[in-house]
């Protein structure tokens, strides 16, 4: 597992990305659990789907961004709507860079659907939440396996 955020950009693919990203949100230890892994092109915006402590879809749109790579208002704009596509009651927008200032107002207008992890926040929680995070990959990718099986 990546200590920092720097190696998160070393070590992981962006297949990997995805399930570290519903790690994080799994790891924060606020009831949701992982249902399935569905990143690929044409996924219609959701990468991984969990669902939150009263079984509700929240879905993950996971970004393996440089720092330099900010993401816009159009993107959490579209998915935002795939909130209501997959029915979910929120969603999860996690990237490794941050996001511009346009798509930080479309975050507070629509908080209630929209959450977000950026880089400075994954890298927060790799130092408070490694081993919440580390428990919670290992977990995914067992449940993974034995559904591949």
């Amino acid at each position: 597992m990546p200590p920092t955020l720097r190696e998160v950009y070393k070590r992981l693919k962006p297949k990997d990305f995805e399930i570290f990203s519903a790690a994080l949100i799994i790891a924060q230890k606020e009831g949701h659990r992982f249902l399935e892994h569905c990143g690929q092109s044409g996924d219609q915006g959701v990468d991984t789907k969990l669902l939150n402590r009263f079984g509700n879809i929240v879905i993950v749109q996971s970004k393996l961004y440089a720092s330099t790579n900010r993401v816009g208002q159009p993107e959490l704009r579209d998915f935002f709507g795939s909130t209501y596509h997959h029915k979910s009651v929120y969603g999860y927008f996690v990237t490794t860079s941050t996001f511009t200032r346009a798509a930080r107002q479309f975050i507070y207008a629509n908080g209630s659907r929209i959450r977000v992890i950026d880089g400075p926040q994954i890298e927060m929680l790799l130092q408070k939440k490694r081993q919440n995070i580390a428990l919670a990959l290992r977990d995914i990718y067992q449940q993974i396996s034995v559904a591949k099986a």
